[in-house]
């Protein structure tokens, strides 16, 4: 995958994430704000691993 795509792709689930987490936290479920944004962060280190090799 080219740079930009792999980067593009990290940048969206990061950015949704991050927007998710905001929800949930104004929502009053901040607990469950951090699996949200664990998940993308797990993620997106497998893209860019991957996007190395």
């Amino acid at each position: 995958m080219e740079n930009y795509e792999i980067y593009k792709e990290m940048y969206l689930e990061l950015f949704n994430a991050a927007s998710d987490a905001i929800e949930l936290i104004a929502n009053g479920k901040a607990p469950d704000a951090i699996p949200v944004l664990g998940e993308a962060q797990k993620h997106c280190e497998e893209l860019f691993i991957r996007d190395g090799e």
